[in-house]
């Protein structure tokens, strides 16, 4: 779920924090051991945390509508 964020590494351009699997993860460990401002990058990562967990709550209520559950009693012979 988290490569949800590493199509945006084509837009990174060379970004000091560029060496990461995800611009974003990057961006949190260049803000906690390089820059050392540890309150920043802890929001920085809930932050992330609830988008995530928002895509993810978003796509299983979701499912309903494009996932094919066959109706019961319809396939008797397996």
């Amino acid at each position: 779920m988290t490569n949800a964020f590493g199509g945006v590494v084509l837009l990174d351009r060379g970004m000091p924090y560029g060496d990461s699997l995800s611009p974003m993860e990057g961006y949190i460990n260049y803000q906690m051991f390089s820059r050392q401002d540890l309150g920043y990058a802890c929001a920085l990562a809930w932050v992330m945390f609830v988008v995530v967990m928002t895509i993810a709550i978003a796509t299983f209520r979701s499912s309903r509508y494009w996932v094919y559950f066959p109706e019961e009693g319809a396939n008797e012979e397996f």
